[in-house]
């Protein structure tokens, strides 16, 4: 299938792609909640192999059947709206001081983000609550997190995904030549398509998107959202450190000791970032390393040609008594 080759078409692809994503994780839900209009059709499908299928078992079928079903709008999507030439990627291994700065920038996000929900709540006038699930519905979810489709959906499938989709697709290809208006943009879209409207996910996508800017190391992204996955992961499971406003409900706020040490983490992260070099200039100073070893090499391969030039001893000055 020939895809069209006006510049519209070519940057459709980063808007529709998102739409794809969103869709298929309605599919999903549709499938595995016990409430979907779905679910019986589902049942009846995964009976066919197993008479007794498990809540897990189920779940599993319903996300890889949402995911063939994104994936195929995708497939068709990209086809008919091939994006330009996407920007580079680094080809070598982010530094230690870039791995640094992911890290404060991922867990100051969060702590920020969490208490600037809690501000939103105070002024929507909401009253925290403990939990909104009853202890059977609590239970069987966190059992379902514990299975292997749940932590391997939670931890694997969706950085995977969101990686490839947001940034490899979105920030990549999407049509916006100003850093700062692709970073915000990008986070923009990672939460808006993700079905989590509050301020920590909004947080963490900028900080994700600001650093994917800067770095452009796919690795260094996929693993900070698979440690923010994994942070939300272990909170569900009541594995958090316990504070009150962050991971346990019965306060409206957190303790003030907790909200500096994310205020510090992300401003050392963002401080980190700030003194790497950019892409750009890593990569002008990359090519211009390349550009003197070759120069280098072309100089040794000359003279491994000619070895009476390289033998013959360079011409000394003359000296005062042969002047004379």
């Amino acid at each position: 299938m020939k895809a069209p080759i006006t510049t519209l078409t070519q940057h459709l692809w980063v808007f529709i792609a998102p739409f794809c994503w969103l869709i298929g994780l309605a599919i999903t839900h549709e499938l595995c909640s016990s409430q979907g209009a779905l679910r019986a059709q589902l049942e009846a499908l995964v009976s066919l192999t197993h008479p007794a299928p498990s809540a897990q078992l189920l779940g599993l079928a319903g996300m890889l059947i949402g995911a063939l079903c994104v994936l195929g709008l995708m497939w068709i999507t990209h086809q008919q709206n091939q994006p330009a030439q996407p920007r580079p990627l680094l080809k070598g291994s982010p530094t230690n001081s870039e791995r640094g700065a992911a890290v404060l920038l991922l867990f100051g996000a969060v702590i920020i983000g969490s208490e600037l929900d809690n501000v939103l709540n105070h002024m929507g006038g909401l009253k925290p609550q403990a939990s909104s699930l009853g202890q059977e519905e609590l239970m069987a979810w966190r059992e379902a997190l514990w299975s292997p489709w749940g932590w391997g959906y939670e931890l694997i499938a969706l950085p995977i995904a969101e990686c490839f989709l947001f940034h490899h697709v979105v920030q990549r290809c999407v049509p916006i030549h100003n850093e700062r208006l692709r970073v915000a943009f990008t986070a923009l879209v990672m939460t808006t398509f993700s079905w989590r409207l509050s301020s920590a996910p909004l947080l963490v996508n900028l900080c994700s998107a600001w650093l994917f800017e800067r770095v452009r190391a796919p690795l260094l992204s996929l693993g900070f959202y698979v440690d923010y996955q994994l942070i939300g992961w272990l909170i569900a499971l009541g594995y958090g450190p316990q504070v009150e406003g962050f991971d346990l409900l019965s306060s409206a706020w957190q303790p003030w000791g907790f909200d500096l040490i994310g205020v510090c983490a992300l401003l050392s992260g963002a401080w980190l970032l700030e003194r790497t070099p950019t892409f750009s200039e890593r990569q002008a100073s990359i090519e211009w390393r390349a550009l003197i070893q070759a120069e280098l090499d072309a100089q040794r391969v000359a003279q491994s040609r000619d070895p009476q030039r390289r033998d013959e001893d360079p011409e000394a000055p003359p000296s005062d008594e042969e002047e004379r």
